[in-house]
């Protein structure tokens, strides 16, 4: 069986850099990938830097005072009024919002508010019973 530079790249995400640690089926396949291409070769070395880089780094414990100074923080930032253009505001801080796709929206927002708290009148009278039998009765014949 040969190995491909593809699947190769597959097993050595799956599997790691050592390949005593590959599964009994393709280790042979590997070493003779290796042993014939550069790529191959490049691609484990890189993969094992790539681990022990991993293995090296420490945990860092966080500092007795960050808690703190994440309080401090959070208390020190200006308070925005509590406003419909205000949470508006807020929401769209944190995404890069072009200036007329804001507006649309904020367009779609009053109008939407106007209405639903506009009062409602119906908007169709009451059918006058009058019309309704001159509707309904042509010259005398029913329709």
């Amino acid at each position: 069986m040969t190995m491909g530079i593809k699947q190769f790249k597959e097993c050595l995400l799956l599997y790691g850099a050592d390949l005593e640690r590959w599964p009994a089926e393709v280790i042979l396949a590997a070493e003779e990938a290796v042993a014939r291409s550069e790529t191959c070769r490049r691609l484990r070395d890189e993969y094992a830097a790539f681990e022990r880089t991993l293995k090296a780094r420490r945990f860092e414990a966080p500092s007795a005072d960050l808690k703190a100074r994440i309080i401090r923080a959070a208390l020190s930032r200006p308070r925005m009024p509590v406003s419909l253009l205000g949470f508006l505001a807020e929401c769209f801080a944190d995404f890069p919002v072009p200036k007329p796709a804001f507006a649309v929206a904020l367009m779609l927002v009053i109008g939407l508010m106007i209405g639903l708290l506009a009062p409602r009148s119906p908007s169709v009278a009451p059918p006058d019973p009058a019309r309704v039998q001159a509707f309904l009765y042509d010259d005398g014949e029913v329709l």
